[in-house]
């Protein structure tokens, strides 16, 4: 028992005195969290209130009006691409309407079918799966894989989510984790060192005592 008790006031010596360095560490870890559960989310996490899917002649516009539905399909997964991977791929365009302006549009009960997309505050496109290429969304400059939930928004919408593709027309990537895990994976390991960190300072703590 004496010999516990003196491992414990030794390690509370030692957290005492290396206090701020484990600040710095526990601040470090937090930061690293947050940072990669916010780069899970784009830039457009504020939804456009009205988006209006569109590809003339080939189909007949789509009018999303629901927010909840527009931001479940903009708050997907960043993922790099290539831009000649994009040549060979069809795609439909997308014409997003944010600002209060058109919170007060629908308000008023007035027709998102009146609306035309060179009225539209920013424009994209939206890349369907084709072969084993994901689904994309590009906003801008920002490229993002469509989660399943935003696939579903844009099926109930009448919007087609695959097409087929000669298979040259896509390539094939490697195995990698699933944009959706990396945030998981990372928060694990981040635990991982906090815990072995931990583990080597007990562990020296105990060293320094002699049993009697």
């Amino acid at each position: 028992m004496r010999v516990g008790r003196i491992a414990s006031l030794d390690f509370r010596v030692f957290i005492r005195a290396h206090r701020p360095l484990f600040r710095q560490a526990l601040l470090g870890a937090i930061i690293a969290l947050l940072s990669i559960t916010a780069s899970a989310f784009p830039a457009y996490a504020s939804a456009p209130r009205i988006i209006i899917v569109h590809s003339e002649p080939a189909m007949t516009p789509a009018f999303l009006r629901d927010w909840n539905d527009n931001l479940t399909l903009v708050r997907s997964e960043p993922i790099e691409v290539i831009p000649e991977e994009l040549d060979q791929r069809p795609y439909v365009h997308l014409a997003l309407f944010f600002g209060p302006e058109w919170n007060a549009y629908i308000d008023r009960g007035e027709a998102v079918e009146d609306l035309g997309p060179e009225q539209a505050s920013e424009h994209g496109r939206f890349y369907p799966m084709a072969g084993g290429a994901p689904p994309l969304i590009i906003i801008e400059d920002s490229v993002d894989v469509v989660t399943n939930e935003g696939l579903r928004v844009l099926a109930d919408a009448g919007v087609p989510v695959r097409v087929e593709v000669p298979p040259s027309a896509v390539r094939q990537g490697g195995d990698q984790a699933l944009p959706s895990q990396m945030p998981a994976l990372a928060a694990a390991g981040i635990g991982g060192m906090v815990l072995g960190v931990y583990l080597l300072v007990r562990r020296r703590s105990a060293r320094r005592v002699s049993p009697t």
